[in-house]
């Protein structure tokens, strides 16, 4: 999506504009998990008050909600799995508050986002919706700079030496990392895919360089991921024009450039950070084994309440009361008393083999829009960018897994981003379906 000067200059205007600015705002605010009230056993972020106030300004200024035939059957067997495991689960008004917190990203961070492409210019959404990580980005650079001078900035929750970690306004580093994937991906792939007259070095670098302010080990191995979908989307002939050995190359000398800078700069930062895991071994190292056996936890949770789980929120309470924790159910504290460390383990121990299922879905419902938005005849310019979006998507779910919440607003807004654009183009393209 290149920008001629004067289209450049009708953004900035857009902006300025207070509804653009609101949106700017809702895309913002959605990393914000630091501040917070503390009501019972639930935090109020202010991501979830943003998000509901420009709900309500969109509905109120457009009077639109569209959902998507597939993807309201997907919703609705989410929200069955989960209410037959909160009926049969083990903490009841955990499990409803976390089901009405489904419906709330549902709408707010999934239907909503998907809807702008209805009302606005793609493009204007699109542009807005990255611009809004570069404010972020920026913090979290600050925090890493600030270190260098002594100063240890607001939210910096972890520091390797005298170095503090990136992480923005999220808990910690690897939530900022996983928020600023999709953002990087997607420059990434499309810097590698685009022709080379349009390509923005600045971008790729800048992009890149924001996430990897977390210096986390998640983002070696989103590389790889984004690797992977490359390779397969050539396999399959998805990738035409470019060369998967040229991109291979380009990327491993780019990744050992810059850790070998990093090296030159403070060795810490490779070996108590990006690539930590490997420099202790990966089986000894204090933050895998804390995943590791919360992994195998939350499977043996499986396994003992295998079809329907132990509700959505009810994971924690199960734990403790079959470990004989002395732990009030109404503490609270009680949901961090155990905690899934990635979403499969997660989804399996809570809602069972019917969430799996229910899940799988979904996944099975994204997988074939993007099968059908792949096939219409776009223009060079549009597949570059759909490509981008679905593989930085892709990379994002993979990210997931050294991760925890599959109710983290920011993963519910870039897929549906990803899905908006995706209806958009089926709905110009409809007579190619």
């Amino acid at each position: 999506m290149n920008f001629p000067v004067e289209r450049t200059i009708s953004f900035w205007r857009n902006l300025s504009k207070p509804f653009y600015f609101l949106l700017f705002l809702y895309f913002f605010l959605v990393s914000v998990e630091l501040a917070y009230l503390k009501i019972g056993i639930f935090k109020c972020r202010l991501n979830l008050l943003s998000g509901a106030a420009f709900l309500m300004v969109f509905f109120s200024t457009f009077r639109i909600l569209r959902i998507d035939k597939d993807f309201l059957s997907v919703a609705l067997f989410c929200l069955f799995s989960m209410a037959l495991s909160a009926i049969f689960g083990y903490h009841l008004f955990s499990c409803f508050g976390f089901f009405c917190l489904f419906i709330f990203n549902y709408f707010v961070f999934f239907v909503l986002p998907a809807n702008l492409f209805r009302c606005f210019n793609p493009v204007l959404v699109i542009r807005l919706y990255f611009l809004s990580f570069i404010p972020v980005g920026l913090f979290a650079g600050v925090q890493v700079i600030g270190s260098i001078f002594g100063l240890v900035l607001p939210c910096v929750s972890q520091n390797i030496g005298s170095w503090s970690r990136g992480q923005g306004f999220s808990y910690e580093p690897s939530f900022y990392g996983l928020y600023m994937t999709p953002f990087a991906m997607f420059y990434t792939v499309r810097f590698l895919l685009q022709e080379k007259t349009k390509r923005s070095v600045k971008k790729l670098i800048g992009s890149n360089l924001l996430l990897l302010f977390s210096t986390s080990t998640a983002c070696f191995f989103s590389y790889l991921a984004a690797l992977f979908c490359l390779g397969i989307m050539k396999l399959h002939r998805v990738i035409r024009n470019t060369s998967f050995s040229n991109i291979l190359w380009k990327v491993l000398a780019l990744v050992a450039a810059f850790f070998g800078l990093l090296w030159v700069i403070d060795p810490r930062l490779i070996s108590q950070g990006f690539l930590k895991l490997f420099w202790a071994g990966v089986v000894h190292h204090h933050t895998f084994q804390a995943r590791w056996i919360w992994i195998c936890k939350y499977w043996n949770v499986f396994l003992e309440n295998p079809v329907l789980g132990t509700g959505l929120g009810g994971a924690s309470a199960y734990y403790v009361q079959k470990n004989g924790i002395t732990t009030s159910l109404n503490d609270p504290n009680i949901l961090e008393a155990g905690m899934a460390m990635n979403v499969a383990t997660e989804v399996l121990g809570s809602l069972g083999l019917l969430g799996a299922t229910a899940f799988g879905y979904f996944f099975i419902t994204i997988w074939k829009n993007c099968r059908k938005t792949l096939r219409l005849a776009l223009t060079q310019e549009e597949r570059v960018d759909i490509l981008s979006l679905i593989i930085s998507m892709g990379v994002m779910f993979f990210t997931l897994q050294f991760s925890q919440s599959i109710m983290r607003p920011y993963t519910w807004l870039h897929v549906g981003i990803c899905i908006g654009y995706m209806k958009y183009l089926q709905t110009k393209y409809r007579s190619y379906l």
